[in-house]
């Protein structure tokens, strides 16, 4: 299979860092650059140090500082798709400017790493990230 997304470079902000683990290693195999971060002073300062260009952020809405984070990445000058991370367990969540929401998966749901897989290229399609067809 032809990979969609032709070198992406992904953000994901998040404090559980099994999960940012996770996503990474599926973003990974989607052809993205994945970049980690646990909050939102975390990956301000990793995009600034390295000079990094960001297409997409995967963020959990309910992190400090998440809307002054994604308005310091719109700041640099190019367009900035933001994936929220939803979860349903909670449903008081903080509205931010989104394109897509990926579903936090609960302890007990079974999901193959290919419907995982799946699901992500096509949010990433659908947010038309640079490269995806």
């Amino acid at each position: 299979m032809t990979e969609l997304l032709g070198g992406a470079t992904v953000l994901i902000v998040d404090k559980d860092l099994g999960f940012v683990w996770w996503l990474g290693e599926i973003l990974r195999e989607a052809a993205c650059d994945v970049v980690p971060a646990l909050n939102c002073k975390q990956a301000v300062s990793i995009t600034k140090k390295l000079e990094m260009k960001v297409d997409v952020v995967v963020v959990n809405p309910r992190l400090a500082g998440v809307s002054k984070m994604i308005q310091t990445l719109s700041d640099a000058g190019r367009p900035l798709k933001i994936v929220v991370i939803g979860d349903r367990n909670v449903h008081s969540m903080r509205t931010i400017p989104s394109h897509a929401t990926l579903q936090r998966p609960s302890g007990w749901e079974q999901i193959s790493r290919q419907e995982w897989l799946d699901r992500v290229r096509k949010i990433l399609r659908d947010v038309h990230v640079p490269g995806a067809e």
